[in-house]
């Protein structure tokens, strides 16, 4: 943008991948990976919980595209794309009425079928069908442009209720299951080792003592003055 031209939908599908492949519901970031060349530097990966399906459309020098790109960044560019919840039931509606070289209202009622596909199909893909209309000059956002499930009736001036006007029977606080009970985990007491045995008492430098583990202990005692005793013991 910085350079004044237009620029193309691939750019911001990339930008998009490379956002979301960086938030693949790690809890921390893995190491960096390396470098596939001196010049390119790596692509760092961020930690946290990013999940985002989308899908992109425009319109640029290529002509028209769409892409769809999966929370874990990959993407696919088809005719027809869809995502979200009730994506299965639209894609049905694609794969079986989907013409080629479609003027704007046959596109328009296309996507409207599709997107009632949805919402009649899937709970969770609201009640309200909005379109965007992307052409070379710009767009033309269709905002509520079918509203199938809207409200039957709706008092004139809404709905005003006074405080006081539910009354409370009682007022109590349950408190959770967690909170009554007490896990008590017996950890076992590591036992102290024993002490280490007496040293026993040096003999005087002028004196030595051998011992000799057989079934019998042959004490000798040197004297200085060159004699010897000994003395069997067992």
């Amino acid at each position: 943008m910085n350079t004044g031209k237009q620029p193309r939908v691939i750019t911001a599908c990339t930008m998009l991948k490379r956002m979301l492949f960086r938030y693949q519901g790690l809890s921390e970031p893995p190491p960096t990976p390396a470098r596939a060349s001196p010049d390119v530097p790596p692509l760092p990966l961020a930690a946290g919980h990013v999940s985002a399906a989308l899908v992109l459309g425009g319109m640029d020098c290529n002509g028209p595209s769409l892409y769809t790109v999966y929370p874990h960044g990959s993407t696919d560019s088809l005719p027809y794309v869809t995502m979200g919840s009730g994506s299965l039931a639209a894609m049905s509606v694609f794969e079986s009425e989907f013409k080629p070289d479609m003027d704007v209202e046959a596109a328009k009622a296309l996507v409207h079928a599709a997107i009632m596909a949805g919402i009649n199909n899937d709970l969770g893909s609201g009640g309200s069908v909005d379109m965007m209309v992307i052409h070379a000059d710009g767009n033309t956002p269709l905002r509520n442009y079918a509203r199938p499930n809207e409200r039957k009736y709706r008092k004139k001036g809404g709905y005003q209720f006074e405080r006081g006007t539910a009354k409370v029977l009682s007022q109590s606080f349950t408190p959770s299951l967690s909170s009554l009970v007490t896990i008590e985990t017996e950890v076992p007491l590591r036992t102290p080792p024993p002490p280490p045995p007496p040293r026993p008492t040096p003999l005087p430098p002028d004196k030595r003592t051998y011992l000799c583990a057989q079934r019998r202990i042959a004490i000798a005692q040197v004297t200085p003055a060159g004699g010897a005793t000994a003395m069997q013991v067992g």
